[in-house]
């Protein structure tokens, strides 16, 4: 299942906010605000894959400069009757599939933006950004800055309600659901996207939340903040909760490959009566597994009410939970769990605790390690395919 995001927000000056300064961030570039008369300057920063203005028809050349459009917002918002409390422009952030190409990505905006927003009337200010150095690298997403009155050869006029309506938020979400479907399956990807909310599609997860630039860029130096100390927690207890699902059906396959004749019946025993020990045995087994594995869990969703507490990702940052019995495993999975349990402590020894790392971060050290592990994996077997090949030989 593909990342589905489509946050919608309003820039507003009772929040304290600038459009001006929103669209001089999203691009990456200097706008002048002539209310103030400040620069507002954000050319350093890149990472702009793709930037540019939709408009309607009607609507004049001078709207398609990023500097004159959203001053003559700043005015129109002047001569209104609350000023100071104006709505200056609609703010939407988009996650994009991966999956696809810049491209692609770029073709799936300019289609959205252009059926759902450009058509009705709206004019759009669209960037696409790139992952940044330290985040997620599927982190591909798009920024849409979309006016909010109806605009004529000459100039703004009335706000429109109808786009603030709750029935209009849910058909644009909708239809990027749909549009992103159409894309992934047009270009040859199973991937999908899915608006609904994890609980509705039965996903046992807990949902993180989104951080923002600010807050990334306070935790990159070390500042620890309350959105990324939960940001934190929510994705150890998932990490957690997907361990013991691995455990549990890694218990059951184990249980289900006894049942299927690999147990030994003793010569001194008959069949029958061996039988019926190990069947009764195996039962006693898997209920206690269940029950302690029921036991864990619920430790771990006990922990979702806790939202303030300082996480301090060190040596004893994990949450205490009891380690699961295993039935004897083959050499192959014994080597993987000491493979594992050193790998874990390498990462607990180098994480710093003056810095604790974004889940991003983390994911990525992960999937770099799990390639290690993969490539070990692999040499083994290759070692072991050798080795009974050389003694056939003989």
């Amino acid at each position: 299942m593909a990342n589905y995001r489509f946050s919608a927000k309003v820039v507003s000056r009772g929040g304290g906010q600038s459009v001006i300064a929103k669209a001089a961030y999203n691009h990456r570039t200097k706008l002048r605000d002539e209310r103030t008369g400040e620069l507002k300057d954000y050319s350093r920063a890149g990472g702009v894959l793709f930037s540019g203005i939709f408009t309607p028809k009607d609507a004049p050349a001078w709207t398609r400069d990023r500097e004159q459009l959203w001053n003559a917002v700043e005015r129109r918002e002047d001569a209104s009757t609350r000023p100071k409390e104006a709505q200056l422009a609609r703010d939407i952030e988009l996650s994009l599939p991966h999956e696809l190409t810049n491209q692609q990505r770029q073709q799936l905006v300019t289609d959205f933006v252009r059926e759902q927003f450009a058509r009705k009337g709206m004019i759009v200010d669209v960037a696409i950004h790139s992952p940044g150095k330290n985040s997620d690298p599927r982190n591909y997403h798009a920024h849409l800055l979309v006016t909010m009155r109806e605009i004529g050869p000459d100039g703004f006029g009335k706000k429109v309600r109808e786009w603030n309506s709750r029935q209009q938020l849910e058909h644009w979400r909708e239809e990027w659901e749909k549009i992103q479907n159409r894309y992934l399956e047009r270009h040859g990807h199973e991937a999908r996207v899915d608006r609904r909310t994890l609980e509705a599609q039965g996903i046992d997860r807990e949902p993180t939340t989104h951080r923002g630039p600010h807050v990334d860029a306070m935790e990159r130096k070390g500042v620890p903040t309350e959105r990324g100390q939960a940001a934190r927690e929510t994705f150890y207890r998932n990490r957690e909760v997907a361990k013991l699902k691995r455990e549990l059906a890694g218990v059951q396959r184990q249980i289900a490959e006894m049942e299927h004749g690999q147990h030994r019946v003793r010569p001194t025993e008959t069949r029958t009566g061996a039988k019926d020990n190990y069947q009764d045995a195996t039962r006693q087994n898997t209920a206690r597994e269940r029950q302690k594995i029921d036991r864990t869990l619920d430790t771990i969703r006990a922990q979702k009410s806790i939202r303030h507490e300082r996480f301090r990702p060190a040596n004893d940052n994990r949450l205490s939970l009891p380690r699961i019995p295993k039935v004897p495993l083959r050499a192959t999975a014994k080597a993987l769990d000491a493979t594992a349990k050193l790998v874990e402590g390498i990462f607990t020894f180098f994480e710093p605790a003056s810095a604790p790392k974004t889940p991003e971060q983390i994911e990525a050290q992960e999937r770099q390690l799990e390639k290690q592990r993969k490539r070990e994996e692999r040499l083994e077997w290759e070692r072991e395919h050798h080795r009974k090949q050389f003694d056939r030989d003989r």
